[in-house]
């Protein structure tokens, strides 16, 4: 199986997980004078399984992650890591684009009873410069991970 088909089964799988759990959430009181709808112990059997089947597909996609290089020279999970760093950044700077904008810092002065101008630490032009070369970064990530998520298999099911 491929990562990115191991990927969508993983999020099936956690959405069903969430629909059992749901399910026996809201059939776990009863009235008396009926019969539930589905069994107790029946339901946490199958949500047993279902967290089992679950987390053995998040170790085989772990260990997909950690054995395979990227042509970065980076491992798959320290792509991912790498990646999300740098959105991060890129959040950062465009908050501090934001900050500006919504006027936080465009007053030149603060008004006490001696006036002190305050002056940016960058120009919003270098910032912008900055968010240009982290989404050009992000972008080349990106397309690695998904080249990767396309083309690396992980051992599963287990048994096969």
């Amino acid at each position: 199986m491929r990562l990115f088909e191991a990927l969508a089964l993983k999020k099936a799988l956690q959405n069903q997980l969430t629909q059992l759990i749901g399910l026996r959430n809201s059939t776990f009181e009863y009235p008396e004078d009926e019969k539930p709808g589905f069994d107790f112990e029946e339901l946490t059997k199958r949500i047993k399984e279902k967290v089992n089947e679950v987390t053995g597909l998040k170790l085989a996609i772990m260990r997909a992650n950690m054995n395979s290089k990227l042509p970065n020279g980076l491992t798959l999970d320290e792509g991912i890591i790498e990646l999300a760093n740098t959105r991060s950044t890129i959040d950062q700077l465009q908050d501090l684009i934001q900050i500006g904008r919504r006027g936080l810092f465009a007053s030149d002065r603060r008004r006490s009873t001696t006036e002190i101008r305050t002056i940016k630490q960058a120009s919003p032009e270098n910032i912008l410069k900055m968010i240009e070369h982290y989404d050009t970064k992000r972008r080349i990530l990106d397309a690695i991970i998904q080249e990767a998520n396309h083309t690396v298999d992980i051992a599963w099911p287990p048994n096969q």
